[in-house]
Parts: C-alpha cells; sequence; structure tokens
C-alpha cells in the first residue's frame, strides 16, 4: 500500500466524519483502494529484491533500520490503523510498541516524510466525489433538516446563494433547495422537482405511500396518498404570477404531523375553467360572478373537478414541514 492510497483513506474518512458519506459509501471506496494496493503488493512480492549484499555486512539481531522509507510505511501503517478503529495506542505506537518519543532511533529519523501531505495529497476518485454530493442532497431533502439552524445548514451544504429573515435558497447537486425560517430555525423545505431532482423526503411515511418520486403527477400521488387540491388563483390571476396548484397532505401521528404540499408545474396546468365552473355550479353562481376564494384556497368546493383538471399535471416542487400550511401556500383563511 502506497501513501497516495493512505491519503485517499484518510481523505474519505474525513467525508464521513462530516456527514458526506456513509459508513456504507465510506466501506465501498475503501475496498477499491485497498483492492489496488493489495493488487501492486502481488506483483511486487513476485520480484523481491537482493538482500544478499547488505544482510553479509549486517550483525545478528541488529537495531532495524530506521531510513526514511521505514519510518514512512511506520507512519502509513499507524494511520490506517487509526482508520479501522484498531485503537488510539497503535496510532502512537512506533515499530517496536513503543511511544516515539521513547524510541532514539525514531527520533534521529530527521528524513522521515510527512504520512499526510495535503499540498501533494491526490484528488479523490470521482465516484467518492458523486458519492458524497448524492449524499449531501439526500439529506438535504430531508426532514432532518427541519429545526436546524442557518448556520448548520451552511456548514452542510456550503455558500447560501439567497438568504434573509423568511428563507435561506442553496443548490445542491444542480438542485435548488430553499428552508423558510422562523427566527433562527428551520421550519420547512421546499425543492425542485425533475427528471434529475428527486427530493429524497427521508423520515416521511407519507413519501413511501405516495410512492415518491416515481409517482410523477399530481393525480398519482393522490390516488395513492390522498389529499386536498387546493389552488392560490383560478381566474383573473393577474401578471404578477402564474396560478399555483397544490396537493396538500395533512402530517400524520405517524409522520410528526408534518405536512407535505406537492406543486403542480404551473407551465403545464390546463383546464382550470372546468374547476371554477364546477365551483360555481355548486354554489348556484351565475359565469360573471365573482369565485368565493375560500372555495378554491381551502379546497372546500368541486374536488373531482379539481383533480380531473389538475391531476395529469407533473410535479414541479415539494414543500415539507410543519410550517407548510393551506394558509401559507394559499392565503386559505381557514388554514
Amino acid at each position: 500500500m502506497t501513501n497516495d492510497d493512505l491519503d485517499q483513506i484518510t481523505r474519505l474518512h474525513r467525508l464521513k466524519q462530516d456527514g458526506l458519506l456513509t459508513e456504507q459509501e465510506f466501506e465501498a471506496e475503501k475496498a477499491r483502494i485497498l483492492s489496488g494496493a493489495t493488487q501492486a503488493a502481488s506483483i511486487s512480492a513476485a520480484t523481491p529484491p537482493d538482500t544478499s549484499q547488505w544482510l553479509a555486512s549486517e550483525p545478528l539481531n541488529p537495531e532495524p533500520r530506521r531510513g526514511a522509507a521505514s519510518v514512512g510505511v511506520a507512519a502509513a501503517g499507524a494511520i490506517l490503523l487509526a482508520l479501522v478503529g484498531t485503537g488510539a495506542w497503535w496510532f502512537f505506537a512506533g515499530p517496536h510498541g513503543l511511544p516515539p518519543s521513547s524510541n532514539p532511533s525514531a527520533a534521529a529519523a530527521s528524513d522521515a516524510p510527512s504520512a499526510i501531505d495535503p499540498s501533494t495529497a491526490p484528488p479523490i476518485a470521482a465516484s467518492a466525489v458523486a458519492a458524497a454530493g448524492t449524499s449531501n442532497y439526500q439529506w438535504a431533502t430531508s426532514t432532518d433538516t427541519l429545526g436546524v439552524t442557518p448556520e448548520f445548514l451552511k456548514s452542510k451544504l456550503g455558500v447560501a446563494h439567497v438568504q434573509n429573515n423568511d428563507f435561506i435558497e442553496f443548490t445542491v447537486t444542480g438542485c435548488d433547495i430553499r428552508y423558510g425560517l422562523k427566527g433562527e430555525t428551520v421550519t420547512y423545505f421546499d425543492a425542485e422537482v425533475s427528471a434529475n431532482c428527486k427530493p429524497s423526503l427521508r423520515g416521511l411515511n407519507v413519501a413511501s405511500s405516495a410512492d415518491f418520486p416515481r409517482s410523477r403527477t399530481i393525480g398519482q400521488i393522490e390516488a395513492k396518498a390522498g389529499g386536498l387540491l387546493i389552488a392560490d388563483c383560478l381566474e383573473m390571476c393577474g401578471n404578477a404570477a402564474d396560478p399555483a396548484q397544490y396537493l396538500f397532505i395533512e402530517g400524520p401521528h405517524a409522520d410528526n404531523f408534518i405536512n407535505v404540499a406537492f406543486e403542480a408545474d404551473p407551465r403545464l396546468s390546463r383546464g382550470l375553467d372546468k374547476w371554477a365552473n364546477a365551483i360555481r355550479a355548486t354554489k348556484g353562481l351565475k359565469p360573471e360572478d365573482e369565485l368565493p376564494e375560500q372555495s378554491y384556497q381551502c379546497g372546500s368546493d368541486a374536488q373531482d373537478a379539481a383533480l380531473a383538471a389538475v391531476g395529469p399535471t407533473p410535479i414541479s416542487r415539494v414543500f415539507v414541514g410543519l410550517g407548510v400550511t393551506t394558509k401559507m401556500l394559499t392565503l386559505c383563511s381557514d388554514g
């Protein structure tokens, strides 16, 4: 095993300690590196060096050589033992099982190289970097983020590209994630949903019952997990924003009452007039009459027509947290 191999394992270990690699990902990468070192050792063993010359000149039972190579191997072995959890004593022990300070030969070896030199450390394998990024994204879109502080988010996810008193935003593995704040605490997050961005929703039973993210439309989610269809606007919404529709699922006790809402892609919404007309029919209103906001903002009317209109629409975002309410999404006065 070379110092480069040990440097890579050391850096992987740091990634695992920082929460950027799971135990399984760390072990897989370490096994890959050790496998390569084993093959190199086998090749070296097939052609052993000629030691007859220096053996003839050495006395019996000599003090082991303490040149740069032997010290480097000893230090490298100590690091590897520390990584695999052998114990702190072995990390500090020299080749005779004594602390380096009690080994005169170790102190005299002034040409011993450092076991870890960050300036010359080789880059971690691309597969390890990808695994770390994926692991970070899985954490960033899980319930583990609820209740943490913005500073903790930045320690895990890096520099935020937007931050104010109400929310903080990051881009993780190319996917946009926003965290809603109440004071210095995250109360919810909303994350982009696309072919390349599939939030994990780890920690939520509703994600399993809804078969998310394999269920990609509002109707598919509703068929498996239920929920209430709501909208911030159906008619005469103005130019400020496209009307937004959501499937709101109230959090059960099993999910610690954490609510979830799936937003329909506003660019693909169709048939909202049918939902509006169905509400008018339910209320006995004329076509020119203005719709009562609560009838759609709170999902109190024409749910069948709402599902027919919004159900085929793909999901564009998902909202998760105690801070996710019908009032937050649509200004529903009953939320």
